[in-house]
């Protein structure tokens, strides 16, 4: 408490006890020490992202906690008073939505009878929004250096943390909101990183990264712990190349082009969810069209589709020769447009 600013410590002995308090800042800025430091004459529930799709109700879960009192509190002499902490918000807006509206709804019929204090990123989710509008907020938000400001990355964030030695439990919060790109991102940075490039970090890295995906995808549905999956995809690649990291870090690293090639196809796969035709069935009916040695019939009525579109059809052709092994061109598809659907 002492070492932050005095703007937000005066902030803070100015909450309002009636409201939820919102502690809001960047991973790694102490939300939570400051959360336990204001409940710590308190009994605290704390739903952290351990809880992200929880095998139980989670709204049944608090109430359940908060609302009954336990034998170690009924048998202590002191009269402690419980409090709920919800940290991690991001991690729920990012991985279990139907939980933090639980959370949220639950947290109106809590106040002001307990103290409640959330911690989270800065966010424009709608839900966050409503929550945000119901609590006294104040700005966590730690005083960077001067490269820090000019690229306020938490990629960079995690790298300048790493050079200090910081603690599992600091490393596990700092990349628990994304550490699917942070992964990436560390994949692509490697080289400029460490003092001396050795292919057996880079492979360890690596497979580490791919157990994650594997685990992430494949095992999704068992509700594995997030802390395994920032293991595999942040922690332990991490500390592969901590001791091995260039004493001065950079102020710009390359942002991952897996990325921005995943962001397009998951937007292109939104379209295809989003629409009644069956474009790649579409596209396959091209494909014989193009390729068949035999002569086949393709006529306007029989792809026709009022809400059709090339554009659309064009973007799944990508996906199209992927899974069925093809190497079917946007210059063959569209001359096969021409004939059929043009004359």
């Amino acid at each position: 408490m002492n070492s932050l600013p005095p703007k937000t410590r005066e902030l803070l002995t100015q909450w309002p006890q009636e409201k939820p308090l919102y502690l809001m800042g960047p991973s790694g800025s102490g939300k939570s020490e400051i959360a336990h430091h204001l409940l710590r004459d308190h009994h605290i529930i704390h739903i952290t992202r351990e809880h992200i799709k929880f095998t139980k109700d989670i709204s049944k879960y608090i109430e359940d906690s908060l609302f009954r009192k336990n034998v170690l509190m009924m048998m202590t002499s002191v009269n402690c008073m419980k409090a709920l902490l919800l940290d991690d918000i991001q991690v729920f807006v990012k991985h279990d939505k139907p939980s933090l509206k639980k959370m949220i709804t639950l947290i109106k019929q809590c106040t002001p009878k307990y103290k409640i204090i959330c911690c989270g990123h800065p966010t424009n989710d709608k839900s966050v929004q409503s929550l945000l509008k119901m609590c006294y907020t104040v700005d966590i938000t730690p005083i960077m250096s001067l490269s820090a400001i000019h690229n306020p990355s938490s990629f960079q964030m995690i790298l300048e943390k790493l050079s200090t030695h910081p603690s599992l439990s600091e490393l596990f919060r700092l990349c628990s909101s994304e550490y699917s790109i942070t992964s990436l991102n560390l994949l692509e940075n490697y080289p400029s990183l460490i003092k001396r490039i050795s292919p057996h970090q880079l492979a360890s890295m690596y497979t580490g990264i791919c157990y994650g995906d594997n685990m992430e995808y494949k095992y999704i549905h068992t509700n594995l712990d997030m802390d395994l999956r920032i293991f595999y995809a942040c922690i332990a690649p991490l500390i592969h190349i901590k001791h091995n990291l260039h004493t001065k870090p950079r102020t710009q690293y390359k942002y991952n082009s897996y990325i921005s090639r995943s962001m397009i196809q998951i937007h292109n796969q939104t379209l295809l969810k989003q629409s009644n035709i069956d474009y790649l069935q579409l596209i396959q009916k091209f494909y014989q069209y193009h390729s068949s040695p035999y002569p086949v019939s393709l006529s306007f009525d029989e792809i026709y589709h009022p809400e059709f579109t090339l554009t659309t059809l064009e973007k799944q052709l990508k996906l199209y020769n992927y899974l069925y092994h093809k190497q079917f061109t946007r210059k063959q598809l569209n001359k096969i447009y021409k004939e059929v659907y043009v004359s």
